[in-house]
């Protein structure tokens, strides 16, 4: 039951009266498409009638239909033209892995034709000629190509004395190897060559190639020793160009301005070690002499391409909130079969005129970017894992799958991180009734929905933000706002937003921080192409590792990572940061033995003495803890602990540390989580609950673990305050 339509939009947040584009693929040969407000969480197939409001705008009506292609693939591109022959393309190339299908190493454009070098699974280069009705296919008799070694490459296309020589370096092993092919041609003039990829794709260029590649040079006329061009006597080229200049997001110049830019296809990795690198800096910024390479990857996509179908006029009036565009095969929506529809979101925040709202729900969007299109699920450990199994999402992993789409959370055919999501492709996991498949249970937006919902039941007056716009705009997007809250799993954050939570709190703001794993790693937007979000994992590697001197970002040359490990926990702003995670089930928490309740304020502290010392809450999937030593403030009451959890939860790897004589008790010891509270000071107040799963507990009927008693009650002390 394959997806039959599915689409986006290159941005998520706009205001009332603002225009947006829906690219759109289907195969229906008409589709229908209609706007909803979303009132709550989408926890089965009913909810969609139950809480999903029509809003009347032109473009809800029928359109044609029609089947996009995705283009994927990065490469580099590099248009000229040659009248004289013989010439000679040469590049550098280093393999993390080899590719798990054969793939293109160049391209060499011709008015009557192609030259192609590709790469086999083996490590074996063949050469194929295309020229006319003519195709050749020819074995390259060069060594087989090594992984993790750098290698210098030279294509010669001699037409007059009919033959193509390649000469191939080892610049670890500092080997020269030759191969001279025999080959009838009549190429014509040269147009250019494009490394990781073909010319062969309509509208734009197709990469297949995972590998980094180095300053591609054209020599013409071509001395006559060829194995001169891969040594260090080479002849100056006559044309070249530095993959390492990083003074336009996707063009580079050539090095003496002679010829046209070379284009950077598809958003390859920047701020790569290139063959000189011997680690004598990490930091590309002072040294871009070492880094004068570029990252190709066969599923990396910048811009998908897709047509506008439509564009959606958002009516002037339109309340701040969490909306879909549903497109579907028909105008009644059959939303019992998720093949059939496809909702895209788009959260609408304040207009010009502002609100008279007072509470302010941040949905953490970066993070959102993040784990979209993540896949992962076969592969995950079913012994870490105990909760996984098959969803009514499954339809949404089969597509990333079968569409190479792929999450930060995601590896390349080779191993390396994916560093780079796009908006301007489908967000096929970013939808309101998500459940993942690792878990079972809803994540990141589709779990958000549940602070929604319960502040559409109490009738709370709310506007939604996004964390784009805390990015843009910092603090002053909060003003006004006697109440800020997050998101369920607001993980990943950039500095300027942070700077914004930061300066409200410190200017008296109060902060609701409704999760867990919360601002923990470092990502950065592209200012040139905002659509586009990178994420370097440095030393946090649990996911995938960056390569040796890659742990900078491309877009700001500054280190990623950890904020822990930059020098900005969490704690310092929110209270808690990460400690311990696990995927087996929720547990409970208690109140602690020294906690005195009397300094909580009023609503909060009649909930907890109520409750007394029963357990209560839910803490589960990821936790975070008070601690003192990275930031937590000595003025916060810690009013939970945890006081049950299921086994095979564990402490984070930066909280393992030394394990000691008995590291079974260590990792014990390190599995914590808790509530807190910090009062109003030299900074507003401060709210946390220390887990993911707090919200699911916002709407459940009887509210047996008192989740609504407790985030209500301090909603209520905290409006109270600010008044």
């Amino acid at each position: 039951m394959p997806l039959k339509i599915v689409g986006y939009t290159p941005r998520w947040h706009l205001s009332p009266g603002e225009v947006v584009p829906l690219h759109v693929s289907t195969d229906f040969p008409h589709f229908h498409a209609k706007l909803v407000r979303l009132t709550g969480a989408i926890r089965n197939t009913e909810d969609w009638e139950l809480k999903a409001v029509d809003v009347d705008v032109p473009s809800n009506c029928s359109y044609d239909g029609c089947k996009a292609q995705l283009i994927s693939g990065s490469c580099v591109n590099i248009p000229m033209a040659l009248e004289s022959q013989p010439l000679a393309v040469a590049s550098r190339f280093w393999f993390r892995r080899l590719p798990p299908q054969s793939a293109t190493l160049a391209e060499l454009k011709f008015a009557t034709g192609y030259i192609r070098a590709r790469l086999d699974v083996s490590g074996a280069i063949t050469i194929h000629v295309q020229m006319g009705s003519q195709t050749i296919r020819f074995d390259g008799d060069l060594p087989l190509l090594l992984e993790r070694h750098w290698y210098d490459l030279a294509i010669v296309v001699d037409h007059h004395r009919d033959r193509i020589d390649l000469v191939l370096k080892d610049m670890n092993a500092n080997t020269v190897t030759q191969s001279t092919i025999a080959a009838t041609i009549d190429p014509g003039s040269f147009e250019g060559f494009v490394l990781g990829g073909t010319f062969c794709v309509k509208d734009g260029h197709h990469g297949d190639l995972d590998a980094k590649v180095e300053a591609p040079r054209v020599w013409n006329p071509v001395p006559e020793t060829h194995a001169v061009l891969v040594s260090d006597q080479a002849p100056e080229p006559l044309a070249s160009w530095n993959l390492g200049n990083m003074d336009k997001s996707d063009r580079i110049a050539e090095v003496h301005g002679r010829y046209p830019d070379a284009l950077l296809s598809n958003a390859p990795t920047r701020a790569v070690t290139s063959s000189s690198w011997r680690g004598q800096t990490t930091n590309f910024v002072e040294r871009p002499d070492l880094y004068n390479a570029v990252a190709l990857h066969a599923d990396d996509i910048d811009d998908a391409g897709w047509p506008v179908a439509f564009e959606l006029k958002l009516p002037k009036n339109l309340r701040s909130g969490v909306y879909c565009v549903i497109l579907s095969e028909r105008e009644n929506v059959e939303y019992s079969d998720p093949s059939k529809f496809y909702p895209v979101p788009i959260f609408v925040t304040p207009g010009k005129e502002g609100s008279d709202a007072k509470i302010a729900l941040v949905l953490p969007t970066f993070s959102y970017r993040a784990y979209a299109n993540n896949s992962l699920y076969t592969e995950a450990d079913d012994r870490l894992f105990k909760l996984k199994g098959p969803t009514r999402s499954g339809i949404l992993y089969d597509y990333c799958i079968e569409k190479g789409l792929k999450s930060q959370y995601c590896s390349h055919d080779d191993g390396s991180g994916v560093h780079l999501a796009s908006l301007k492709r489908p967000q096929v996991t970013v939808r309101p009734d998500l459940l993942s498949q690792l878990h079972s249970f809803t994540h990141q937006l589709s779990a958000d929905l549940e602070i929604l919902e319960w502040l559409e039941r109490d009738s709370q007056a709310y506007v939604v933000l996004t964390d784009e716009l805390l990015h843009e705009l910092g603090a002053a997007v909060l003003a006004g706002y006697s109440v800020v809250m997050t998101g369920s799993h607001p993980e990943y954050s950039t500095s300027e937003q942070l700077d914004a939570y930061s300066d409200y709190n410190a200017g008296g703001g109060n902060l609701m921080y409704l999760g867990g794993n919360g601002f923990i790693l470092r990502v950065t937007i592209d200012p040139a192409r905002p659509w586009l979000q990178e994420l370097r994992r440095g030393d946090g590697a649990a996911i995938w590792a960056d390569e040796p001197g890659e742990g900078r970002h491309q877009t700001d040359g500054k280190v990623g990572g950890l904020w822990r490990n930059i020098g900005r926990p969490p704690n310092v702003t929110f209270g808690l940061g990460f400690s311990a995670m696990g995927f087996t089930g929720d547990g409970r928490y208690r109140v602690p033995s020294q906690c005195d309740l009397l300094t909580l304020p009023a609503n909060l502290r009649e909930v907890m003495t109520s409750i007394g010392d029963k357990l209560f809450g839910i803490a589960g999937l990821e936790l975070d803890s008070y601690d003192a030593a990275l930031g937590s403030s000595p003025r916060a009451t810690v009013f939970g602990e945890i006081g049950h959890l299921p086994k095979h939860y564990v402490p984070v790897n930066e909280y393992l540390g030394e394990l000691g004589i008995d590291p079974v008790e260590a990792v014990e010891d390190g599995v914590r989580a808790n509530l807190i509270w910090i009062p109003a000071g030299e900074k507003g107040q401060v709210f946390a609950t220390g887990s993911i799963r707090w919200t699911s507990g916002l709407n459940t009927e009887g509210d047996p673990t008192n989740v609504m008693a407790i985030t209500g009650a301090v909603l209520l002390d905290m409006m109270s305050g600010a008044e």
